[in-house]
């Protein structure tokens, strides 16, 4: 999970500069700026569970939120950060308590969509890394 922003800076949840997963965000991402952390993005909070931050883009915000691991969260603490986000990325399942304004990638779609780009720029279009698009039109917030 790495975000680019507006200068081509890459922050990534597990920023680990030098490291293959690193190598291949930088790849992807078309930059050779160094791996930050996530916490070190405008607007970032993290604690154990989740990492949270606020993209501002051409006039409009989104909030996402993505989970630092697999551990299992009640219900209501779910709900609630969950309904705070635009996107929520999970590596774990996030069942129905989990409802985002916009986009949930959690377990069950990431294993069906593969790796995906979001571009937030275009505000409605996504892509699976295997080239499909799973998403095209309508959905994004304003």
């Amino acid at each position: 999970m790495a975000i680019i922003d507006g200068e081509k800076r890459l922050y990534s949840l597990r920023s680990s500069g030098g490291s293959y997963a690193g190598d291949n965000l930088q790849q992807t991402a078309g930059t050779s700026a160094g791996v930050l952390p996530l916490e070190d993005h405008k607007g970032s909070a993290c604690n154990a569970n989740f990492c949270s931050t606020i993209i501002d883009l051409q006039g409009a915000s989104y909030g996402l939120l993505i989970a630092r691991n697999a551990d299992a969260l009640p219900d209501d603490v779910l709900r609630r950060s969950c309904a705070t986000a635009d996107i929520v990325v999970s590596e774990r399942v996030l069942g129905p308590s989990c409802n985002p304004r916009w986009l949930k990638l959690d377990r069950y779609k990431l294993n069906a969509t593969g790796g995906l780009s979001i571009y937030l720029d275009e505000k409605k279009l996504f892509r699976s890394r295997r080239g499909r698009a799973i998403m095209a039109g309508g959905g994004a917030p304003e």
